[in-house]
């Protein structure tokens, strides 16, 4: 049975309409379905902080799709990354690599019209 449940979320993720969006840089890509329509992510981006932070004390996700930046304590760092977690257990503090800019790839999905972001970090594959 759970071999039929993995095949069927393959069928339905591979029959979702995606084109390639072709990367310009960190910051944009264009898609390459004719129309040469372009995502710029510069609006969403900070300059010398991470433009997003999310989460509560102890347990903080931090992204920014343009700007490497680097956050670290004495435990750890977080150093020219796209995207890291930020996590305090107790009197431990660690940080976890995400995402890097030179390891995204950009995807559109037409169906829902989405541009998703697919992020490596060497180990793992994070998506935005």
């Amino acid at each position: 049975m759970l071999q039929y449940i993995f095949l069927l979320i393959i069928c339905i993720h591979n029959g979702l309409s995606q084109t390639t969006c072709i990367k310009d840089n960190n910051c944009g890509c264009t898609l390459d379905d004719g129309t040469k329509r372009f995502f710029d992510l510069t609006p969403i981006s900070g300059k010398d902080v991470p433009f997003f932070q999310v989460g509560t004390v102890g347990n903080v996700y931090y992204y920014d799709p343009c700007e490497p930046f680097t956050i670290a304590d004495s435990n750890g760092a977080c150093d020219g990354v796209a995207g890291c977690h930020h996590q305090i257990d107790g009197e431990e503090s660690f940080f976890v690599n995400l995402a890097l800019h030179d390891r995204v790839t950009f995807n559109y999905n037409e169906v829902g019209e989405n541009l998703i972001l697919h992020y490596d970090n060497g180990k793992q594959v994070t998506f935005i």
